[in-house]
């Protein structure tokens, strides 16, 4: 005869048999609370990140606003510079009881404006990218202002010279009637004109130097020859000069004086 005993699905065991206890269908136990801890510290790091972005994204922003305003203000002063010419441009101004170069002063609103917004910075990482973004702004600013004041620097040189030339060639028509005397004012207003355009030549470019040597010549014996633009510039110089002398000289019924003129210049 069979007892039946259960002991687990389809197990059955005969009489005067041993009970045999095993681990059939038996689970162990989980540990909760180890998983509960790994769910909340894989939570809180989850949450951690989401927040570290989050801060990254706001000193960014911040960043890049104060970034673009910076940018507009510097854009702003480099206009103005580049909008003045001449002396305007590489003058000497008077800030604060000093004289400083009008160059200088537009640097010095670069600089002033930067210092602004760096202040406004709300922490050290939202300065520090900020910091990054402004340099490259602020040397292409100053790139622009040093090539303007280079070429206003030349352009003001040049209308200088220019200006000499004019005025010392006024001065001797004025004093023609010393033209004879080598030391009059006369030939003292003449000579400096002269002067200048020998300057406003090599502002130019232009040789002057009848021995200078062509430096294309790969045997560096060839001549480079005068500048016709300055042969042209002295010729026109010396005719206007002697016209404004006859001139003057005519209407003064100085006729003895057109004759010896005349016969000086040739």
């Amino acid at each position: 005869m069979q007892v039946p005993l259960q002991t687990a699905p389809g197990v059955h065991l005969e009489a005067g048999s041993e009970v045999q206890y095993g681990a059939v269908g038996v689970e162990p136990a989980r540990d909760v609370v180890s998983d509960d801890i790994t769910r909340q510290s894989k939570a809180f790091l989850e949450k951690g990140e989401i927040a570290q972005k989050l801060d990254d994204e706001l000193n960014d922003a911040e960043a890049k606003r104060h970034a673009n305003g910076f940018h507009a203000d510097v854009t702003a002063i480099r206009d103005e510079y580049k909008s003045l010419k001449g002396v305007n441009a590489v003058g000497m101004v008077e800030v604060d009881g000093e004289k400083i170069s009008v160059y200088d002063q537009y640097n010095n609103k670069l600089k002033t404006t930067l210092e602004s917004y760096q202040e406004k910075a709300s922490n050290g990482v939202v300065q520090y990218i900020f910091d990054n973004k402004a340099s490259v702004y602020t040397r292409a600013a100053q790139n622009d202002m040093t090539s303007h004041s280079l070429t206003e620097q030349r352009s003001y040189n040049e209308d200088e010279t220019e200006s000499t030339i004019t005025r010392a060639e006024t001065t001797a028509g004025d004093a023609y009637k010393s033209w004879a005397d080598p030391s009059g004012a006369f030939n003292i207003a003449r000579l400096e004109a002269l002067a200048a355009i020998d300057e406003y030549a090599l502002l130019m470019g232009w040789n002057i130097d009848p021995d200078a040597i062509d430096p294309t010549d790969p045997e560096g014996k060839r001549k480079l020859g005068i500048s016709e633009q300055y042969l042209e510039k002295r010729n026109k110089f010396n005719i206007d000069l002697a016209e404004t002398v006859l001139k003057n000289l005519t209407e003064d019924k100085n006729q003895k004086g057109v004759r010896d003129f005349l016969a000086a210049i040739k």
